[in-house]
Parts: structure tokens; C-alpha cells; sequence
């Protein structure tokens, strides 16, 4: 594939993929402050019906303190692992040799989960907040779409696209170095950054580091 024709590809690619992370960007952004607004107003139903029979207050009194917590399910989400919200253990039976089985109208037996052993409570707590934090992580998810689709509007075409006939010509992996010698006039610490953002454009860790193109890439631009 001519040099020339790497541009024109690589310049469609880039504005198709930008504005479509832009649009799903949006659309999260959207779908994220329904969320939120659905989290909150649960937030002040179980505030209201748990605080209302002892304070009295006025319900923007009320409201004020789920408000507060929108804030702290945000911090929550960005210093809290998923992995540890994943992780889900349950105690079954009682403490007792007899084992307790529970039921539900019209479904019958359920499980013998005890429901009151410290890692059961543990993980409907971990359940509970997960829901919680669905609308920061939709919302993140839509900023970083966002972001994303700002930067390949930033890529430098003309350099990734020679690095891409490079290593079509070659048929296989370059190092980073080969790769900065056979593009005449390329900043490395730019370029290789901007690239990492075209899909199929592969970077090898292993001795000697540098990049190679996968399979799916390479018939894209077979067919071009």
C-alpha cells in the first residue's frame, strides 16, 4: 500500500472512529445523569423513610443529604478496585448443625444462605455499592469516550501513516529505533504515542521492543 493511500485511509479511520467516540461519548454523558438522578432520588427515598419518623425536618432538608453524597460516590468509585467489588462470599446455614433454607412466594426455596454472617452482609454491602457507583462509572466510561475522540482528532496523520507503510513494507515487526531511522523528520515521543491509537497497530514488549501490525489491520489494508 502506497504512502499516499495510507493518508487518505488512515485519515478516514481516524475522523470515523473520533466522531464515534464522540457520539457514544455524549450519549453516556446523557445516559450517566439519568443514572445519577435515579441514584439520587433512591438516595433520598431511603434517607426520607429512615430519618423522617425521628428528625421532623423539611424535606429539602432532606434532600440536602444524598445531594452531599453524589460527591463521595465519585471518590468511592475512582479509589475502590473492581476486582475487590467482584469478590463475593456468602456463609451458608446458621450456626447451628440445622440448616435454614429460605423461600420467596411463588419462586419456593431460594438458598440456605444465612443472611446475618459477617461476609454475607459484607457482600450485599458490596452489591449495594456497586449499584451505587453505576452512574460514576457510566459517566467516566462517557469522559474518557470524550477524551478519546478529542485526541484522534489530534493524531499526526502524515507520521503515523509512513510508520504504518513501513511496516506494511517490511511484513514484519520493527524495533523502535528501525522504525525512527526509516521515517525521515518523525518526533519518536510524539509519534509513538499518537499510534498506540490506531487499532491493530500492535506494541511488542519483548527484546527488541517496537511495533508490529496484526492480522485483522493488515487485511484492512490489503483491501484498501
Amino acid at each position: 500500500m502506497s504512502y499516499d493511500n495510507t493518508i487518505l485511509w488512515l485519515k478516514q479511520k481516524m475522523k470515523t472512529e473520533a466522531w464515534s467516540a464522540l457520539a457514544l461519548g455524549l450519549l453516556g454523558l446523557a445516559g450517566g445523569a439519568i443514572i445519577l438522578l435515579i441514584t439520587w432520588i433512591v438516595l433520598y427515598a431511603v434517607v426520607l423513610n429512615a430519618m423522617h419518623g425521628f428528625l421532623g425536618c423539611t424535606h429539602w432538608s432532606y434532600a440536602l443529604i444524598p445531594t452531599l453524597m453524589l460527591p463521595l460516590l465519585f471518590w468511592g468509585h475512582a479509589t475502590t478496585s473492581r476486582e475487590y467489588l467482584s469478590q463475593y462470599s456468602v456463609t451458608t446455614g446458621t450456626t447451628s448443625n440445622k440448616v435454614v433454607a429460605f423461600y420467596l412466594p411463588r419462586i419456593g426455596v431460594v438458598s440456605n444462605v444465612n443472611p446475618l454472617a459477617p461476609n454475607t452482609v459484607h457482600t450485599m454491602a458490596k452489591i449495594i455499592t456497586s449499584f451505587l457507583y453505576t452512574a460514576p462509572r457510566t459517566l467516566r466510561w462517557a469522559w474518557n469516550s470524550v477524551v478519546k475522540a478529542f485526541l484522534m482528532g489530534r493524531v499526526d496523520v502524515p507520521a503515523c501513516a509512513a510508520i504504518i507503510t513501513v511496516l506494511s513494507d517490511a511484513g514484519h515487526r520493527l524495533s523502535f529505533q528501525e522504525i525512527a531511522d526509516s521515517v525521515e523528520g518523525m518526533d519518536p515521543g510524539k509519534t509513538f504515542q499518537q499510534i498506540h491509537r490506531v487499532d491493530g497497530v500492535l506494541f511488542l514488549a519483548s527484546e527488541p521492543a517496537g511495533l508490529s501490525l496484526g492480522t485483522d489491520l493488515k487485511a484492512e489494508l490489503a483491501g484498501c
